[in-house]
């Protein structure tokens, strides 16, 4: 959440990125900066937080299916060589 006071460019640049949240904190004052880092911050997290959870999940699905591939790999080479 941008902070209230802010104008449109600086809080278009503040809503984009860490660093353009970071650059926009620069030139608050203390309180508001302090307002911006930590509301930035916690949606960076946020934003980490579900890609490594869609990664995750991704990554497990894909190692099921890899592992019943391949498990049944051999039954399959067996018979295309009788």
């Amino acid at each position: 959440m941008v902070p209230a006071g802010l104008n449109a460019d600086a809080a278009h640049a503040a809503g984009e990125t860490l660093g353009g949240a970071t650059a926009v904190a620069g030139q608050l004052p203390s309180d508001l900066s302090a307002e911006l880092l930590h509301s930035a911050h916690a949606a960076f997290d946020s934003g980490v937080l579900v890609t490594a959870t869609f990664s995750a999940v991704l990554l497990a699905v894909l190692s099921v299916f890899t592992y019943r591939m391949l498990r049944s790999a051999p039954a399959e080479l067996e018979k295309a060589e009788h």
